[in-house]
């Protein structure tokens, strides 16, 4: 894994793990939004990066 690709995992990781809803209370989740009842996945990623540099990010990830 090249130390760039290696990088924006991380940034990836950090942006799931500082929402408080992997917890599952409170629900909905404050931060993100997901809704533990709904089975929904964590939306923290969605609300930090905008839609265009996440749709790259993720791109770049596959």
């Amino acid at each position: 894994m090249t130390p760039e690709r290696a990088l924006l995992r991380r940034i990836e990781h950090w942006a799931q793990t500082k929402c408080p809803c992997k917890n599952e209370q409170p629900n909905p989740c404050p931060l993100c939004g997901a809704s533990v009842e709904n089975l929904e996945p964590c939306k923290a990623v969605e609300n930090i990066f905008p839609r265009d540099i996440l749709r790259e990010l993720r791109d770049i990830l596959r």
